[in-house]
């Protein structure tokens, strides 16, 4: 763990987690950015010290996500507009399976078989800069950047 943008807990000790970049050093984040090098990576944390790269080449993954059953993993690009899906092997190594192009203003989205609905709508007030949410159970928590949490509860229509 040397760049950890977001971390998804899988289990009561054990976690998934983002690194944005490869380099540590302000030249070298830079560096990448200028140069659009794929360098980031994802990584799996269990107990006794066991801290692998379960997948890589990546240019900023952000968020990060799982199925409700917890069989496919959903990793944002900081820098794109896409989504990339891996499913989760037996050996919490990750295979790549799809990449979702995200843009939410064209009616002929390449992901139509998809189910994305948006659940909340706030100018602000509530929470500023959300990054990331984690829902379960009809609850749901958003993190931001540089902000407050906020939790909501959702109401299935």
């Amino acid at each position: 763990m040397y760049s950890v943008n977001d971390v998804l807990a899988v289990g009561p000790e054990s976690c998934y987690y983002t690194n944005d970049r490869y380099s540590i050093t302000p030249f070298g984040r830079k560096y990448e950015i200028i140069l659009n090098l794929e360098l980031g990576n994802i990584g799996f944390y269990e107990p006794r010290g066991k801290d692998r790269i379960v997948a890589s080449g990546y240019q900023a993954p952000n968020g990060i996500n799982t199925s409700p059953d917890g069989r496919y993993l959903y990793v944002a690009s900081s820098r794109h507009q896409y989504i990339t899906v891996f499913e989760r092997k037996s050996d919490n190594y990750l295979n790549e399976v799809q990449v979702l192009k995200v843009h939410f203003d064209s009616s002929d989205a390449p992901y139509s078989d998809v189910d994305i609905q948006q659940v909340l709508m706030d100018d602000g007030t509530l929470v500023s800069g959300s990054s990331v949410a984690s829902f379960y159970n009809n609850k749901m928590l958003i993190g931001t950047v540089v902000d407050k949490m906020a939790y909501c509860e959702i109401k299935n229509t």
